[in-house]
């Protein structure tokens, strides 16, 4: 019921140094930037695919360029997407072990809380599992996966520093 107003247009803007936010209104989609290639964090829902494509091109970045897809979780709300942009890009997806093979099968997860209600997912492609405090590594990005169940089994939180000026932050 909430996917028209989650899912409204929002102008891409730069969150701090190569960190850019490129999701729409009510879901957050995060695109981490090297001259190596880039990491997208989350996929919106299936209609927010191209919302995120067309603010990643008004940045000025190629889709092309992204080379990673990493996964807070495998709800439709946040992965809905993740197909299409795979797609789009040839890029690799990542994510906890229970959140891949519900990626990868595009049915939600018998045991998750929300079961019932959630939606089926177009399956998706070229996923691989990471581990609780791995570091992902693209170019001079490094992205590691904090496993964080909860809201579902295979949450993951992504931490990673980015720069602006010479000056570092902690990225999540």
């Amino acid at each position: 019921d909430n996917c028209a107003e989650w899912n409204k247009p929002v102008k891409p803007f730069n969150v701090y140094g190569n960190t850019w936010y490129v999701g729409v209104e009510g879901l957050s989609s995060v695109l981490v930037t090297s001259p190596q290639g880039h990491i997208l964090l989350d996929g919106g829902l299936p209609q927010s695919a191209p919302l995120i494509e067309a603010n990643i091109k008004a940045l000025g970045f190629r889709m092309e360029d992204v080379k990673l897809i990493v996964n807070s979780h495998a709800h439709w709300d946040h992965a809905g997407g993740i197909a299409a942009l795979q797609k789009l890009s040839g890029a690799t997806v990542l994510g906890s072990a229970p959140a891949v093979a519900v990626l990868r099968s595009g049915q939600a997860d018998k045991r998750d809380t929300q079961y019932p209600n959630l939606e089926v997912m177009t399956p998706v492609a070229n996923t691989h599992s990471v581990h609780d405090g791995e570091v992902v590594r693209l170019g001079p990005l490094a992205v590691t996966a904090h496993f964080t169940p909860g809201h579902t089994m295979g949450a993951t939180s992504w931490s990673w520093q980015s720069s602006e000026g010479g000056r570092p932050m902690n990225m999540v």
